[in-house]
């Protein structure tokens, strides 16, 4: 009896032994299992820059300028030439005072614009300046356009379905004939352009 005792005592004795070193027994060397960290370290470090790498960095700056650059504007609603009917009275005005020069500057259609028609005109007023013959054949011109846009303030135009088309018509008598005259405007961005200027002349039938 005693020695089967003795045997538990030891079997529990021993069990109690391998628990206490179970739990007491020296932890694994961490470092050899967290030996990455400085591998991770070395992964965290910039790496040096490709050639290509740095291409985004340095072109993002200069695209801010062309993007704002791209992007329309809107019209200024002060801006004669936003509005059909103070586009006319503007035409007029420059007319008036002689300017083509800014008149077909400013109300040519952009696709049709050309500098050298704009120098050459400057060049004619020029000119004009010294030779009363073509003063007063100028001022003559610079009258019938004032006289037609003024007309055509009291007039009601024709507009194509998208509203961005406008023609006036007109009939002059004149010297016992008729001068038939077709105004066309086009708006391109917000803006009002002379498209056309149509005139063609028949003679009055006076036979009734």
């Amino acid at each position: 009896m005693k020695s089967k005792n003795f045997i538990l005592r030891v079997l529990v004795t021993a069990i109690i032994g391998l628990l206490v070193w179970w739990f007491l027994r020296p932890t694994p060397k961490v470092p050899e299992k967290t030996a990455a960290a400085p591998i991770a370290a070395k992964t965290d470090a910039p790496k040096p820059p490709s050639p290509l790498s740095f291409a985004p960095t340095v072109e993002l700056p200069a695209l801010k300028p062309v993007a704002a650059h791209v992007t329309a504007t809107p019209p200024d609603p002060n801006d004669p030439q936003t509005n059909l009917k103070t586009a006319i009275q503007d035409i007029a005005r420059l007319a008036r005072t002689g300017d083509m020069a800014t008149l077909q500057q400013t109300y040519t259609m952009p696709e049709k614009f050309d500098p050298q028609q704009i120098e050459d005109i400057k060049v004619q007023e020029q000119q004009a300046v010294n030779d009363p013959q073509m003063q007063q054949a100028r001022k003559a011109l610079y009258d019938k356009y004032v006289q037609s846009f003024d007309e055509l303030e009291n007039q009601t135009p024709v507009y194509n379905a998208a509203g961005d088309e406008a023609i006036y018509a007109r009939t002059i008598t004149l010297n016992g004939g008729s001068i038939h005259q077709s105004f066309t405007f086009i708006k391109i961005n917000g803006k009002w352009y002379v498209k056309e200027i149509s005139e063609s002349s028949a003679e009055v039938d006076e036979s009734n």
